[in-house]
Protein backbone atom coordinates (compact mmCIF):
# COMPACT_ATOMS: atom_id res chain seq x y z
CA UNK A 1 0.00 0.00 0.00
CA UNK A 2 2.98 2.08 -0.06
CA UNK A 3 1.93 3.12 -3.82
CA UNK A 4 -1.21 4.86 -2.15
CA UNK A 5 1.75 7.27 -0.18
CA UNK A 6 3.11 8.00 -2.98
CA UNK A 7 0.51 9.23 -4.98
CA UNK A 8 -0.95 10.85 -1.98
CA UNK A 9 2.37 12.89 -1.14
CA UNK A 10 2.02 14.19 -4.40
CA UNK A 11 -1.55 15.71 -3.89
CA UNK A 12 -0.80 18.24 -0.24
CA UNK A 13 -4.33 19.21 -0.03
CA UNK A 14 -5.75 15.51 1.44
CA UNK A 15 -6.32 15.73 4.91
CA UNK A 16 -4.28 13.57 7.33
CA UNK A 17 -8.04 11.74 7.96
CA UNK A 18 -8.15 10.97 4.24
CA UNK A 19 -4.84 9.85 3.67
CA UNK A 20 -5.39 7.14 6.77
CA UNK A 21 -9.35 6.16 4.79
CA UNK A 22 -7.18 5.95 1.77
CA UNK A 23 -4.44 3.96 3.01
CA UNK A 24 -7.09 1.25 5.06
CA UNK A 25 -9.81 1.09 1.96
CA UNK A 26 -6.36 0.19 -0.73
CA UNK A 27 -5.21 -2.60 1.75
CA UNK A 28 -8.41 -4.25 2.35
CA UNK A 29 -9.33 -3.88 -1.49
CA UNK A 30 -5.93 -5.54 -2.10
CA UNK A 31 -6.56 -8.30 0.37
CA UNK A 32 -10.05 -9.26 -1.26
CA UNK A 33 -8.41 -9.08 -4.80
CA UNK A 34 -5.51 -11.60 -3.83
CA UNK A 35 -8.47 -13.99 -1.86
CA UNK A 36 -10.29 -13.75 -5.16
CA UNK A 37 -7.19 -14.77 -7.15
CA UNK A 38 -6.82 -17.77 -4.96
CA UNK A 39 -9.93 -18.61 -5.06
CA UNK A 40 -10.16 -18.49 -8.95
CA UNK A 41 -6.96 -20.34 -9.08
CA UNK A 42 -8.32 -22.79 -6.68
CA UNK A 43 -11.38 -24.00 -8.91
CA UNK A 44 -9.51 -23.88 -11.90
CA UNK A 45 -5.78 -26.02 -10.82
CA UNK A 46 -6.18 -29.25 -9.70
CA UNK A 47 -3.84 -29.53 -6.70
CA UNK A 48 -3.71 -25.82 -6.07
CA UNK A 49 -1.47 -25.10 -3.20
CA UNK A 50 -1.97 -21.17 -2.00
CA UNK A 51 1.66 -21.67 -0.19
CA UNK A 52 3.29 -22.49 -3.35
CA UNK A 53 1.07 -21.26 -5.95
CA UNK A 54 -1.12 -18.29 -4.63
CA UNK A 55 -1.52 -14.92 -5.12
CA UNK A 56 1.30 -14.00 -2.35
CA UNK A 57 3.76 -15.69 -4.58
CA UNK A 58 5.34 -13.52 -7.53
CA UNK A 59 4.69 -14.20 -10.40
CA UNK A 60 2.11 -16.79 -10.59
CA UNK A 61 -1.61 -16.44 -12.15
CA UNK A 62 -3.33 -15.56 -8.98
CA UNK A 63 -1.00 -13.00 -8.04
CA UNK A 64 -1.24 -11.35 -11.65
CA UNK A 65 -5.11 -11.85 -10.72
CA UNK A 66 -5.00 -10.27 -7.65
CA UNK A 67 -3.15 -7.37 -9.05
CA UNK A 68 -5.44 -6.94 -12.22
CA UNK A 69 -8.43 -7.05 -10.04
CA UNK A 70 -7.52 -4.70 -7.18
CA UNK A 71 -6.43 -1.97 -9.37
CA UNK A 72 -9.86 -2.13 -11.26
CA UNK A 73 -11.87 -1.94 -8.56
CA UNK A 74 -9.38 0.49 -7.20
CA UNK A 75 -9.54 2.54 -10.38
CA UNK A 76 -13.44 1.93 -10.79
CA UNK A 77 -14.27 3.18 -7.21
CA UNK A 78 -11.75 5.18 -5.93
CA UNK A 79 -13.15 5.97 -2.63
CA UNK A 80 -11.61 7.81 0.11
CA UNK A 81 -8.87 7.95 -2.28
CA UNK A 82 -10.57 10.82 -3.70
CA UNK A 83 -10.01 10.32 -7.67
CA UNK A 84 -8.79 8.04 -10.45
CA UNK A 85 -5.76 9.87 -11.01
CA UNK A 86 -4.56 9.07 -7.59
CA UNK A 87 -4.61 5.59 -8.04
CA UNK A 88 -3.63 5.44 -11.37
CA UNK A 89 -0.26 7.57 -10.23
CA UNK A 90 0.28 5.47 -6.89
CA UNK A 91 0.08 2.17 -8.87
CA UNK A 92 2.53 3.43 -11.43
CA UNK A 93 4.85 5.26 -8.55
CA UNK A 94 5.14 2.34 -6.43
CA UNK A 95 6.34 0.34 -8.57
CA UNK A 96 8.69 2.69 -11.21
CA UNK A 97 11.99 2.39 -9.29
CA UNK A 98 12.19 -1.06 -9.19
CA UNK A 99 13.90 -3.19 -11.89
CA UNK A 100 12.99 -5.97 -10.57
CA UNK A 101 10.56 -8.93 -13.24
CA UNK A 102 8.26 -9.35 -9.95
CA UNK A 103 7.16 -5.00 -10.16
CA UNK A 104 7.83 -5.09 -13.79
CA UNK A 105 4.53 -8.09 -13.81
CA UNK A 106 2.62 -5.87 -10.92
CA UNK A 107 2.73 -2.66 -13.15
CA UNK A 108 1.88 -3.99 -16.18
CA UNK A 109 -1.03 -6.53 -14.38
CA UNK A 110 -2.53 -2.85 -12.76
CA UNK A 111 -2.40 -1.56 -15.97
CA UNK A 112 -4.79 -4.45 -17.39
CA UNK A 113 -6.90 -3.83 -14.65
CA UNK A 114 -7.30 -0.11 -15.06
CA UNK A 115 -8.54 -0.70 -18.83
CA UNK A 116 -10.52 -3.25 -17.45
CA UNK A 117 -14.42 -1.52 -18.25
CA UNK A 118 -16.62 -4.26 -17.01
CA UNK A 119 -17.09 -6.36 -13.75
CA UNK A 120 -13.48 -6.31 -12.18
CA UNK A 121 -13.56 -10.01 -11.61
CA UNK A 122 -15.12 -11.65 -15.00
CA UNK A 123 -12.44 -9.04 -16.92
CA UNK A 124 -9.67 -10.03 -15.09
CA UNK A 125 -10.09 -13.46 -15.56
CA UNK A 126 -11.30 -12.80 -19.42
CA UNK A 127 -7.94 -11.04 -19.40
CA UNK A 128 -6.03 -14.12 -17.69
CA UNK A 129 -7.81 -16.56 -20.22
CA UNK A 130 -6.78 -14.53 -23.27
CA UNK A 131 -3.12 -14.34 -22.36
CA UNK A 132 -3.24 -10.33 -21.42
CA UNK A 133 -1.85 -11.03 -18.06
CA UNK A 134 1.39 -11.55 -17.02
CA UNK A 135 3.59 -13.81 -15.16
CA UNK A 136 7.32 -15.45 -14.84
CA UNK A 137 8.15 -17.79 -17.18
CA UNK A 138 9.15 -21.43 -15.89
CA UNK A 139 13.03 -20.57 -14.95
CA UNK A 140 11.94 -17.05 -13.11
CA UNK A 141 13.92 -14.93 -15.62
CA UNK A 142 11.01 -12.91 -18.16
CA UNK A 143 7.92 -12.06 -18.21
CA UNK A 144 5.66 -14.13 -20.23
CA UNK A 145 1.48 -14.51 -20.55
CA UNK A 146 0.07 -16.18 -17.47
CA UNK A 147 -1.19 -19.94 -18.62
CA UNK A 148 -4.74 -20.96 -17.91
Amino acid sequence: VAWLAAALATVGAIAIADYAACMTYGTSTAMEAAEEGNEIMKGHVPGFDSEKDGAGVEGTPADALQHCIGACRLYQKPGPCLCKWIVEKGLRDYEKDSKSLASQQDLANNATGIGVTSDCKQGCIEALKAGQLKCFDDTGKKLVPCKW
